[in-house]
C-alpha cells in the first residue's frame, strides 16, 4: 500500500523506493518529496537530493515495477528487499 495515497499497489504500476527501503507510487511520492516534505512519509528518513544514492532520484525514472512475482507488504517492503538490500522490487 502506498503511504501517500493509501491505495494498494497493482501489477504494472511504477514505484519509487526511498533510501529507507519504503516503496510508493512514483506519481505520489515525487510531488511529496519535491513540494511538501523531503522526508519519507512513513519513517521520516531524510530524502534530500544530497542524501539520495540512487542516480537521478527523485527526478529520474521510477526504477521498480510491481509484478505478480514480487510482493510488497503493508509497510512498502518486498520480502526480497529484506534479504538483499540491493534488490529492486
Amino acid at each position: 500500500m502506498c503511504g501517500v495515497c493509501s491505495d494498494d499497489f497493482q501489477t504494472g504500476e511504477l514505484l519509487r523506493r526511498l533510501p529507507c527501503r519504503h516503496a510508493f507510487h512514483a506519481t505520489c511520492i515525487d510531488p511529496w518529496l519535491t513540494k511538501k516534505c523531503a522526508r519519507c512519509p512513513l519513517c521520516r528518513t531524510n530524502c534530500t537530493p544530497s542524501r539520495l544514492k540512487s542516480p537521478g532520484f527523485p527526478l529520474g525514472k521510477p526504477r521498480a515495477i510491481v509484478s505478480p512475482s514480487h510482493s510488497i507488504d503493508e509497510r512498502g517492503y518486498s520480502p526480497e528487499s529484506t534479504r538483499n538490500m540491493s534488490a529492486i522490487i
